[in-house]
């Protein structure tokens, strides 16, 4: 993506210097989750949505890493992501844009959020690479997913003539298991 001198703002479509202001307005106002990393991976801002999925203030995200251990982001199996292995800090250090990651991470109180997260690359006026992620929660998503995998499950089992309490205990076992798993609180 080409960007133009003044204070690496891409220009729009046609070509016009887009009006910074109106970029931290849009930023300010959006309940879309979008956050901005410097070439480091520090997030430079990001958008009112993500600040409050992430149940903090926009100020309080400013200058956090992409691999602060804080968020305990965890693949989509529930695996510890390294801090180079975070989506934001692929981009950077490829240069290749994302879509489709599933991430999990600890928000500010204590829950375990699932997001879909897209990223994309673009380079400032000196050159350095920067990421922008947006992302969007789809822990409720995961979780219907789960016990519609538990419900078929059940209707296999009781092909196989399991009495009643037994499948009961299948249930409880199976949902503490995939929570247990998918780390979800």
């Amino acid at each position: 993506m080409a960007t133009s001198p003044a204070q690496g703002i891409p220009p729009d479509g046609a070509g016009r210097q887009v009006d910074p202001a109106l970029l931290v307005r849009l930023l300010e106002t959006s309940s879309v989750a979008i956050v901005l990393h410097d070439e480091q991976g520090s997030i430079v801002d990001c958008s009112a949505g993500a600040a409050r999925l992430l149940g903090l203030d926009r100020q309080a995200m400013l200058g956090v890493h992409a691999g602060d251990p804080r968020w305990e982001a965890v693949d989509a199996h529930g695996i510890a992501i390294p801090a180079e292995g975070m989506p934001a800090l692929r981009a950077i250090r490829t240069g290749q844009s994302e879509r489709g990651v599933i991430l999990g991470v600890r928000s500010a109180e204590g829950r375990r959020r699932w997001l879909l997260v897209d990223t994309d690359v673009f380079s400032d006026a000196q050159g350095r690479r920067h990421a922008m992620a947006s992302f969007m929660d789809v822990t409720d998503r995961l979780r219907l997913e789960a016990w519609q995998n538990l419900t078929l499950s059940l209707f296999d089992g009781l092909g196989q003539r399991a009495r009643l309490r037994d499948l009961l205990l299948q249930l409880v076992s199976y949902v503490e298991s995939q929570l247990a798993g998918a780390r979800c609180s």
